[in-house]
Order: C-alpha cells, then structure tokens, then sequence
C-alpha cells in the first residue's frame, strides 16, 4: 500500500542570475516500511527531492503526501524526522538535551525515562551528560538521529548521513542503522554516493537522472537479508552493484552530453 505519494512533482527556483530546473515530473511511490535509497550525478536534484518529501521546499507543480496527508500537515505535526551529513547539534546542550531539543519546541518536554530509553536503543545511552564536542563523528550522528526519532516520526529522510564519517564508522554506523531499522520498521528515504551502501541497506534503490532530476530507474534489490556488511561481497551483491553502476555512468554520460 502506497504510504509517502509522488505525482508529477516539478520544481524550478531562482538564483541571482537564472532559474534552475532541479527536478521534472517526478512520480514514485513508498511503501510503509520500506528503505529506499535515492542515487544519482552530483547536483541531480537528490536532496530537494528529499526536502519536498520534507516540506522543507514547496515544488513548483506536483504533490507529496504521506499517508494520505499534505507533507505540510505532517510537518506540523512534528512527525517528519530529518538527519543530515553534519548533525547539526546546539554545543552547548548535554547530549541529553539534544535529543529533547525538537520535542521540546513542538510543546513536549519528554520524560528522562524516554530520553533514557532511545539513547539505549542507538547506543549512546551512557553518555547522555556529555557534550557534542566531547564525542566522535559517529557519536554525534547517532545523537541525530536519536533526536529524529524521539517524537516516533511517521517517516524518516537521511541526506548523505554518514558521508562525513571514516569508512570503519561509516560501517558500523550502516550496520547499527539497518538493526534500527528492522526492529522500528520505520519508513526511511535515504540519499546517497555509495552504490554499495544503498545496496547493503535498501529494499528499493531509485536512479535520478542528470538535472533537471528525473526517475531514471528503480531497481527492487534483489539481495536477500540479512546482508553481508564491510565488503564482505557474494558474486550476487558484486552483479548488483554492478548493474547499478551502469545506470549511473549512464546518467552521467547524459550529464556531460547536455553540458
């Protein structure tokens, strides 16, 4: 069943000196639950896609719903959970604070039991009196995301989070965020680079094309779970990423001839 909706969905913006067509007639459905990876060229438009989804950007023609609501309706609501590259954390808030930060400016001081409680669940709960300076990369992104799911989010949108992080933490972070994932069962949308991160992770992997962003394809991932994490690759992941690195020199070729 259809959960987050994208019909004919376009949007062009405005910079100083010309306008930019980011994304064209987009359409693409999301189950409830399923992880689906975005891929694509640098600049393809995977990010504002993600934001529309977000109601962090209104598209210019189009629309986006989740669970039958306006994007806008579940902003308001408080149950659109964002993680970026960067954590963005207040420094000088405790971790635990952190994470009570968006409820507390959607009216909701959650209970200490509750903070308690996620921070366990994604592995940081021992240090809730610390302060983000005080913790690693990976420390910090797991902060993030706890604060993301504090208000329970309806659906989760991660854009490139763990592409700031060394490839030991990035791994064990892909492994800590698929554990999540399949106990929560949360509806995530995730951009990424790596062909074999959105590979190890995704149910669904969405190719955009070369700006102005289009669906270029959508693969449902052939490779059953669990997954073997840290490059430990089957001749079947090696055929897959394959296939996927193809369509993205395709897109890429598709770039540099309409430059």
């Amino acid at each position: 069943m259809t959960y987050i909706a994208i019909k004919d969905l376009s949007l062009t913006y405005q910079t100083k000196t010309k306008s930019v067509h980011a994304l064209s007639h987009i359409d693409l459905d999301i189950e409830e639950g399923e992880f689906v990876s975005l891929i694509g060229p640098s600049g393809c438009g995977k990010s504002t896609l993600l934001s529309t989804i977000g109601a962090l950007l209104e598209p210019t023609s189009g629309s986006v719903t989740i669970a039958g609501q306006t994007v806008q309706e579940v902003r308001k609501q408080r149950k659109i959970g964002n993680v970026f590259q960067e954590a963005r954390l207040l420094p000088w808030r405790t971790v635990g604070a952190n994470i009570a930060y968006l409820s507390e400016l959607a009216g909701q001081r959650p209970r200490q039991s509750e903070i308690q409680e996620i921070a366990d669940f994604v592995g940081i709960g021992a240090f809730l009196n610390s302060y983000p300076h005080e913790l690693s990369g990976g420390m910090r992104q797991r902060v993030s995301l706890c604060r993301a799911m504090i208000l329970d989010p309806m659906v989760l949108l991660m854009d490139e989070p763990f592409g700031a992080l060394d490839a030991i933490t990035r791994e064990k972070m892909q492994v800590e965020l698929l554990r999540i994932w399949e106990e929560t069962k949360k509806t995530i949308v995730f951009v990424t680079h790596a062909i074999d991160e959105a590979a190890y992770l995704s149910d669904r992997i969405v190719v955009m094309s070369a700006r102005p962003g289009r669906i270029q394809a959508d693969y449902v991932n052939p490779l059953v779970r669990p997954r073997e994490p840290f490059g430990r690759q089957t001749h079947e992941t090696s055929d897959f990423q394959s296939v996927l690195h193809s369509e993205l020199m395709r897109a890429e070729t598709e770039e540099r001839t309409d430059a």
